[in-house]
């Protein structure tokens, strides 16, 4: 199975719809900033989102975090903004961990990450509305793979 996870569209609906395109995903996991954009690149491409509601996202009805379990995987998805997460990510490991999740994904500071020492491994794709950066997430049996990928910004 095949996901995308990507964050802070902040209005670039253009760049979810090309990350779509280019990666034809079963479901695009969102990290807010934009969930409306996500919503509806979504329903443009027949493609599931689940998102969450970040710090932008006003009056937005989804919730702060999810924990879907994707192929039997559980994902912990904020965010981040309620866990401090510019700050540190010591907050934000600790709900991921209450959560039982095998691996956690937050937005918020624009910036990749990919900390796959942590007892849990922490990731960001940072912001698909401004670098044009998100993560593809592979699973298959139980396990999973991630990488940071990039949508051609000269189109």
């Amino acid at each position: 199975m095949k996901l995308c996870v990507a964050s802070d569209s902040h209005g670039n609906f253009d760049a979810l719809c090309r990350m779509l395109e280019k990666e034809n995903p079963h479901c695009l996991l969102f990290l807010g900033d934009g969930v409306r954009d996500a919503e509806d690149a979504g329903m443009l491409f027949g493609c599931q989102v689940l998102a969450v509601a970040g710090n932008c996202d006003l009056m937005c009805q989804e919730p702060l975090t999810r924990t879907p379990q994707p192929e039997g995987v559980r994902l912990f998805l904020s965010h981040g903004h309620r866990f401090g997460v510019k700050d540190g990510l010591d907050e934000f490991l600790r709900a991921a961990q209450q959560a039982g999740a095998q691996a956690a994904f937050f937005g918020h500071t624009h910036q990749p990450v990919a900390l796959t020492k942590w007892p849990i491994p922490l990731y960001n794709p940072g912001s698909i509305g401004y670098e044009g950066t998100y993560l593809r997430l592979e699973i298959d049996q139980g396990q999973f793979s991630c990488s940071l990928e990039r949508i051609d910004r000269d189109v």
